[in-house]
């Protein structure tokens, strides 16, 4: 056994020699330079891979324009941004103002989302100043209970009155023109449909009306789209023109949605009149598809904080009680001393009536008896009342004169009854 291992190892030793076997050493000096030789091949790809992840994150629609998509899309561009606000510029002779600008993550969903469909954005997270909303919107996003009990995304709800909804809706204006899919003039027509219905039905009923403004902004643009389709093709068929442009649909589709009577005759206007006349709640009416929010999620400046009322509340401003009293106290006293006040002469007697009306002059000595609307004949404005006791039966100087022997002190007629039950009012002149 040991001759047959020495002649192995005599062998292997020939076969390493004439460079038919390598060594064992040698062997994993070569295995090593074979792995680092893959690694220097697999770095160029996989850097190539992770280039336009870095240089090129995805934007979440679920945080920028609509909460209830869950799809991903890479940020646009600079060129493609920059082609927007040049659009923006040549349309409207200047730049975005800075409260209804875009950020780079909103217009970036914005055409993700127009690419193939109708032009809407959830204002629960598109408005002004996207960096301080969605600053703002990390603060409430969580989880809640549903009716089941079940753990669900909190639905970031919209604005919660027209003040804050205007401001969202020129963010979405400012989108709108730099994809240029809709003029400025359809979207300005838009917005003053809904300032109508804000000052008409007022702020009570804002949660009817933005519930019919999102049903109207998500729901019929693609209905309305088809049928101008049709309605184009038939045109085209017979000869006819039509405003309908399918490289531009939006255009024409914005021009039609205020005029949808019945769809604004059905989820507002009957809705707002059930709220305003008591005869139904808001139970019946609101759904809870279009939530409106609170202070945390209002994105704008309301009018009242400047000094102004909001739109659609033209009530009067509400006072502390004991404001209320003190001017209900002081007009009680400026009304008892209007009936406590006599103007005398220097004899002591009485110049006009408890009212401030002259008395006659004429009707003292009996010289003047005719009357008009309780007023002068002559004159049209003094009164026939005794300038002693201001009773309109006598004058002071005619026949016996006046009974009472103090002048300047009117008389206390019994109580005057009226018809019917009540005392009717107390004395009058």
């Amino acid at each position: 056994m040991a001759q047959r291992s020495q002649a192995g190892l005599f062998t292997r030793c020939c076969r390493i020699k004439c460079g038919v076997e390598i060594t064992l050493a040698d062997a994993r000096v070569k295995e090593s330079l074979l792995r680092q030789a893959q690694v220097a091949a697999a770095a160029p790809t996989a850097n190539a891979s992770s280039a336009p992840s870095a240089s090129k994150p995805n934007v979440k629609l679920a945080s920028t324009i609509n909460q209830a998509s869950d799809e991903e899309h890479p940020l646009l561009p600079e060129d493609e941004i920059k082609k927007g606000y040049d659009n923006y510029q040549r349309r409207m002779e200047t730049y975005p103002p800075e409260e209804s600008e875009v950020t780079k993550e909103q217009y970036s969903a914005f055409c993700a989302c127009t690419k193939d469909g109708a032009p809407y954005c959830d204002f629960g997270v598109w408005g002004p100043h996207g960096y301080r909303l969605q600053a703002k919107l990390n603060k409430v996003k969580g989880l809640n209970f549903d009716r089941n009990g079940q753990l669900v995304a909190a639905e970031i709800p919209g604005p919660s009155a027209y003040e804050w909804w205007e401001p969202c809706f020129d963010t979405f204006k400012t989108a709108a023109i730099m994809r240029d899919i809709i003029s400025p003039g359809r979207l300005d027509a838009y917005k003053a449909h809904i300032r109508h219905y804000v000052q008409r039905y007022g702020r009570q009923a804002w949660l009817v009306i933005y519930q019919a403004d999102v049903r109207a902004r998500k729901e019929l643009p693609e209905r309305i789209r088809r049928t101008l389709a049709d309605e184009k093709a038939a045109a085209d068929a017979a000869g006819a023109r039509h405003p309908f442009n399918e490289l531009r649909p939006w255009e024409e589709v914005y021009a039609r949605i205020p005029l949808q009577f019945p769809f604004w005759k059905r989820e507002l206007e009957e809705p707002a009149f059930m709220i305003l006349s008591r005869v139904g709640n808001y139970s019946e009416v609101v759904e809870g598809d279009a939530p409106v929010g609170n202070s945390l999620t209002e994105r704008a400046t309301p009018a009242s904080a400047l000094g102004a009322p909001l739109l659609g509340d033209d009530r009067p401003p509400k006072r502390p009680r004991q404001q209320q009293q003190q001017q209900q106290q002081q007009q009680q006293d400026a009304a008892a001393s209007r009936f406590r006040h006599h103007n005398l002469n220097a004899a002591g007697k009485f110049t006009t009536n408890r009212t401030g009306v002259p008395l006659c002059d004429a009707f003292q000595k009996g010289e003047c008896v005719g009357t008009e609307r309780g007023k002068c004949a002559r004159t049209g404005r003094h009164a026939h009342q005794c300038n002693q006791c201001l009773a309109g039966d006598h004058g002071s100087e005619t026949g016996q004169g006046c009974q009472r022997t103090q002048p300047g002190q009117p008389r206390n007629p019994a109580p005057y009854k009226g018809r019917g039950k009540g005392s009717g009012k107390k004395g009058r002149y």
